[in-house]
């Protein structure tokens, strides 16, 4: 429901309910996870429907953030890496929580409860930029949820009547957005640039001092690259799966042949978009028998996959892998791509989605990369 259009309003609140009620029966006596409360506050977020609610549940979740904070790891196989990430996305939650209980203040034009959780708001996002250091993964969820920080500022300020301040605001926002590469999600309204928009010309600005000040930039940065490729060399964790075939999959099925790993799931919006573009590169490839394509879809119902691929025309190698992909290779976005080498090893790791038809041009170069690339030591031998 998060990326459907035209759901009507009755139908989100029930599901966000229903969701809800299945999270308290499956929970122990310290209720649902703080994830459980944040994912349906997130729907009623992205719909911008009952405020009220989206506090309250966002105030649960946050509650319940705090009791998880002061609990120990003690999974004896995480690797500092891993511990790194749970510290990062663990801070990255209490971030997101707030800013869903300051929208629903700003959406019932409580400002000044609202303006109490901002300033609350740059304490943690001091604290999230510290963690994120020098990782470009982190930092770009850092700026995300730096981005939104700036617009929430910016719709207070409106709300008090203070414009000038809220242009300033929003101008924050949206040069944080650019200076950090960062392109509106696909398929949703751009509510930042069109809020700002609107307040500019408000205040008298032309259309031609939009585009000369904004416009220009964004339409550069619509027309790059929306993948990022980063070096890996990491060998790929021990599997066992069957794929929709009944195929039998493990990491010795990926040996001898460059491998492109793609990750993907029936709900996710920008997967839909990518999926034709990859099946087009497959076939593109199918008389070379020196590189294979596998995906991984996330979905937990796997009834769900099959009537996808076949409603969309899609011939992929599918291997339903909901707690692999999450859980052991924790995967922190989707839709991404692996290039595995030929003896099992993640040389480079693709998130994100490029809707330019450059998408099946900057795959092929990646694959021809590790393809060429001189075989670096063996990470296990560390």
């Amino acid at each position: 429901m998060k990326e459907l259009e035209d759901v009507p309003a009755d139908d989100v609140k029930a599901a966000a309910d229903e969701a809800l009620k299945v999270a308290i029966s499956n929970a122990g006596p310290e209720g649902p996870e703080s994830g459980y409360y944040f994912d349906v506050v997130e729907l009623l977020f992205i719909k911008h429907l009952a405020p009220e609610r989206v506090v309250e549940l966002a105030q649960k979740g946050l509650s319940q953030w705090v009791i998880e904070s002061k609990e120990t790891l003690t999974d004896l196989r995480a690797t500092k890496e891993d511990l790194s990430y749970l510290k990062f996305l663990h801070a990255t939650q209490r971030v997101q929580g707030l800013g869903f209980e300051v929208d629903g203040y700003l959406q019932m034009k409580q400002v000044d409860k609202a303006q109490l959780l901002l300033a609350q708001m740059d304490e943690w996002l001091q604290d999230l930029k510290s963690l994120a250091g020098d990782n470009q993964r982190y930092k770009k969820t850092y700026s995300d949820r730096l981005v939104g920080y700036w617009g929430q500022m910016a719709r207070e300020a409106e709300l008090r009547g203070r414009k000038l301040d809220a242009m300033g605001f929003y101008e924050n926002g949206l040069l944080t957005r650019l200076d950090a590469q960062q392109k509106p999600e696909t398929g949703r309204k751009d509510e930042l640039a069109d809020n700002a928009r609107r307040l500019w010309a408000n205040l008298g600005g032309t259309d031609e001092g939009w585009r000369l000040w904004y416009g220009r930039r964004a339409d550069l940065l619509a027309g790059q690259a929306g993948l990022t490729w980063e070096d890996s060399n990491l060998p790929l964790p021990a599997f066992e799966l069957a794929d929709l075939d009944g195929k039998t999959w493990n990491v010795a099925s990926l040996k001898g042949k460059v491998t492109l790993v793609n990750f993907w799931a029936t709900w996710c919006g920008p997967c839909r978009e990518e999926l034709p573009r990859l099946q087009k590169l497959i076939d593109q490839y199918k008389d070379r028998s020196d590189v294979q394509f596998i995906s991984f879809v996330g979905d937990e119902n796997p009834g769900l996959i099959a009537p996808f691929l076949k409603e969309h025309q899609l011939a992929l190698t599918v291997i339903p892998a909901s707690n692999y992909m999450w859980e052991t290779l924790k995967v922190q976005g989707i839709p991404a791509n692996w290039i595995v080498d030929a003896g099992g090893v993640v040389r480079l790791k693709g998130l994100g989605y490029d809707a330019m038809e450059k998408w099946v041009t900057g795959m092929k170069d990646a694959i021809a990369k590790v393809q060429t690339a001189a075989p670096p030591a063996n990470p296990s031998a560390k």
